[in-house]
């Protein structure tokens, strides 16, 4: 998807963090666009990715590849009768290159209002459960070719909305990192939890090394997403 990230993956992983972001602002920014949550916390990381980018002197780059976990469920309170995995893995094309946050937040608000509205999410269920009953050389195969188009998995997981704990203890924040596959570079999760978010990074040693500057980049957008609606709603 770009230069800055061509070739094969290496051994060695890093991983880096951020808490206890407050998600009033940012819910504030879904309502103001008419968009979700998770269309601002997507931009966010976009914006993010933008930046990075730029500093290495690509700017070319106006769309990168996810796989992104979706739920087939929704979301509620109650525990099923029968656990198990309701959820399928997406392509999600990223727009990059959109500094307007505005634009942005419509653009993401489009892509993934289409993506949730297509037969996508059950067709790729319906092959999901293929692979997984195929062979292991054949899935192992298919994983790969699959995974090399895109960047990485990122998720976005709406955690327990009040404070928990365990054994007794508060629980102060959770944090997630999700896995990659083939020559992924990077896997992003947001995990909201009590009003807040954690964003977890995991990155390739060799073609992402920095991942605490860029999950910082993500920590400055965040920041910023939720400042630029509060200065909207200021004005006359």
């Amino acid at each position: 998807d770009a230069e800055a990230w061509s070739g094969h993956t290496s051994v060695r992983k890093s991983v880096a963090w951020i808490e206890g972001v407050p998600l009033d602002g940012l819910r504030a920014a879904a309502r103001a666009h008419g968009a979700t949550l998770n269309d601002v916390l997507l931009a966010a990381v976009s914006l993010a990715l933008t930046e990075y980018l730029a500093e290495r002197g690509i700017d070319e780059v106006t769309d990168l590849s996810w796989m992104m976990p979706v739920s087939l469920q929704p979301i509620d309170a109650a525990l099923p009768d029968r656990l198990g995995n309701h959820f399928v893995v997406v392509m999600l094309s990223m727009p990059l290159g959109i500094r307007e946050p505005g634009d942005l937040i419509d653009e993401l608000h489009r892509r993934t209002t289409r993506l949730k509205h297509s037969v996508e999410p059950m067709v790729a269920f319906g092959f999901q459960r293929a692979i997984a009953e195929s062979p292991t050389a054949v899935a192992r195969r298919v994983t790969k070719f699959f995974t090399g188009k895109t960047i990485g998995q990122l998720t976005n997981v709406p955690g327990p909305r009040v404070a928990m704990t365990l054994a007794g203890a508060p629980v102060r924040s959770i944090l997630g990192w999700v896995p990659t596959s083939g020559d992924q570079p990077l896997g992003v999760s947001l995990f909201s939890y009590d009003g807040t978010l954690s964003v977890g990074v995991a990155t390739d040693t060799r073609m992402i090394p920095d991942p605490v500057h860029f999950v910082e980049l993500v920590e400055h957008h965040l920041a910023q997403l939720a400042q630029f609606t509060n200065e909207k709603a200021r004005r006359p």
